[in-house]
C-alpha cells in the first residue's frame, strides 16, 4: 500500500504539489471550536462516587498536527488527585478528494468508532458514526455538538433506534488550563493486541521499531535525502499502531514526511492503514497476505483531485530485513512494478 508506495515511487512527484493548505484550512475550520493547545475540555462524571473511586471528570484534548492535515485527540478519566487515564484515542484526518473528515475513536478495549462527515465550520456539528464493538457487536451513534462560546460547548449523544434516534447522554464541556502534562493513572489494561493485528505488523514493531532504506537517487552534496526511515510504536493499550516516515539527510538532519495509523476493526476483523502528510495527501488501504507475502493495497487521494491505486508486497528476508516491492495500477488496469526497497532494522530498543 502507500506506506512505501508514496515514500518510494511517488515522493519526488508529490513534493511538487502545493503545500497542503486546503487540508490545513479544512481541518482548522471543522475543529476550530475544539482545538485546545495548552488547555483541555472537562466534563463532570455524573456517576462519580468518592467512596467508590473512579474518575471525577472526563477530559478531552485535541491537537492539530504539524502537517496540518490531521488532528490527534484523547478522551480520558481525570481523577481527584489530578492523574489521568486514557480511555479513547481520537483521530480526524482530511480526505482531499471526497472533501470529508474521516473521524475515528479507538477504545482501550479495541472498540472502533468510525465515520466520515463533510466539513462543518458552524456552531452546530452532527457526526454520525458506526461503533464496531470489541465484543463483535455493531451500533450507530450520533454526536450533536453545540458550540456555545469559546469556553463551553455541549455534546448530545444519541443511539440509533429503528428509523429514529434516542438520546443517551448530554455532556457540558468547559475549557480549563492545562499547566503541565498530567500524571498517568493506573487503569485495567485493555485486552492484548488482536492476533490479526500482531500478525500483520509484528515484524514492523520488532526490536527498536525503526527501519531504514537507502535512497538510490542520492549523491553526495546533492542535498537530497540519503535515507528514508520508518518508525513504529504501539498506541495506548496496544490496540493500534502509530508510525511515521522520515527523510534522513547527509548531515544527519531528519524531517517527518508522513504520519501513519494502523488500526484493527474488531467486527470485520480487517487491518487497515491510514496515512497523511504535509502536502495534504491522504492514503487508506488494507493489510493482508497473498502467496506468502504481506500485501498492503489501497488508494492515494491527492489534493489535485486525482487518485492512485497502489500495492506494496512485503518480502520478509529475516528478522532484520525485508524488501518492499511497490506496484501501481497502469492504464490497462494491471499492476506495474515501480520500485524495490530494502529496509533494515536499526539497533536499539523501543
Amino acid at each position: 500500500m502507500k506506506v512505501f508506495a508514496i515514500v518510494a515511487s511517488g515522493l519526488a512527484a508529490l513534493l511538487l504539489l502545493p503545500v497542503g493548505a486546503v487540508a490545513d484550512n479544512a481541518m482548522r475550520a471543522h475543529m476550530r471550536h475544539l482545538l485546545n493547545d495548552g488547555d483541555q475540555w472537562l466534563a463532570d462524571n455524573p456517576q462519580y462516587d468518592p467512596e467508590r473511586g473512579g474518575p471525577a471528570a472526563f477530559g478531552l484534548q485535541f491537537r492539530l498536527q504539524p502537517d496540518g492535515s490531521h488532528i490527534v485527540g484523547e478522551l480520558g478519566g481525570v481523577f481527584e488527585d489530578g492523574k489521568r487515564a486514557t480511555y479513547w484515542t481520537l483521530y480526524a484526518l482530511y480526505n482531499p478528494v471526497t472533501e470529508k473528515v474521516v473521524t475515528q475513536q479507538i477504545g482501550w478495549d479495541g472498540t472502533l468508532v468510525y465515520g466520515e462527515v463533510p466539513v462543518q465550520p458552524g456552531k452546530l456539528q452532527i457526526i454520525d458514526m458506526i461503533r464496531y464493538g470489541a465484543d463483535g457487536t455493531l451500533s450507530i451513534s450520533r454526536h450533536e455538538n453545540i458550540y456555545d462560546n469559546s469556553d463551553t460547548h455541549t455534546s448530545i449523544v444519541y443511539s440509533r433506534n429503528g428509523a429514529g434516534w434516542s438520546q443517551d447522554q448530554v455532556w457540558e464541556w468547559r475549557r480549563h488550563p492545562l499547566e503541565k502534562a498530567p500524571e498517568r493513572a493506573r487503569v485495567s489494561p485493555g485486552s492484548k493486541p488482536p492476533a490479526q493485528l500482531e500478525r500483520q505488523v509484528g515484524h514492523l514493531l520488532a526490536g527498536s521499531g525503526r527501519w531504514r532504506a537507502p535512497n538510490p537517487d542520492f549523491s553526495p552534496g546533492s542535498g537530497t535525502e540519503k535515507f528514508y526511515g520508518m518508525n513504529y510504536r504501539w498506541g495506548p493499550h496496544r490496540q493500534h499502531v502509530i508510525g511515521e516516515i522520515v527523510s534522513i539527510y547527509e548531515d544527519g538532519r531528519q524531517t517527518k514526511d508522513w504520519s501513519k495509523y494502523i488500526i484493527f476493526n474488531p467486527v470485520t476483523e480487517k487491518v487497515y492503514m491510514q496515512q497523511t502528510g504535509s502536502r495534504g495527501v491522504y492514503f487508506e488501504g488494507e493489510l493482508g497476505e497473498q502467496d506468502g507475502r504481506k500485501v498492503h493495497a489501497g488508494l492515494i487521494y491527492i489534493p489535485n483531485g486525482t487518485l492512485k491505486s497502489v500495492r506494496d508486497e512485503i518480502e520478509i528476508i529475516d528478522d532484520n530485513t525485508f524488501v518492499s516491492h511497490v506496484f501501481e495500477r497502469d492504464a490497462s488496469g494491471g499492476w506495474t512494478k515501480k520500485h524495490q526497497w530494502t529496509w533494515t532494522l536499526q539497533p536499539g530498543a523501543q
